[in-house]
């Protein structure tokens, strides 16, 4: 990398010693060999994820997705009766002057 980082690793220390990297993740990855700063904050977790979504606001629009719907099941196709095939069907496809006959 030529250019560098435009800005440091954010960690924290965790209670048994260890830190616990907060921001930087993809920036660690690209050479895990390199030397880079890394700021150390005095925070707790919830402190930690707070701060996150101060700098990184991204997660905090993520919202989770209702499961899908199961697949509608149709019966067997059959032919229309007379007064079916009649039927006005322009409220649903706004065109009255076609004709939907066969």
């Amino acid at each position: 990398m030529k250019a560098g980082f435009a800005r440091s690793l954010l960690a924290y220390e965790l209670p048994d010693g260890r830190l616990k990297l907060l921001d930087g993740h993809l920036r660690r990855d690209i050479d895990p060999e390199m030397e880079v700063e890394v700021e150390i904050l005095d925070v707790n977790d919830e402190e930690a994820r707070t701060l996150l979504l101060s700098i990184d606001p991204l997660p905090a629009l993520a919202e989770t997705q209702p499961p899908p719907r199961p697949p509608v099941v149709l019966g067997p196709r059959r032919a229309l009766t007379e007064t079916e095939s009649e039927r006005d069907f322009s409220p649903i496809f706004g065109d009255s002057s076609k004709s939907f006959k066969s």
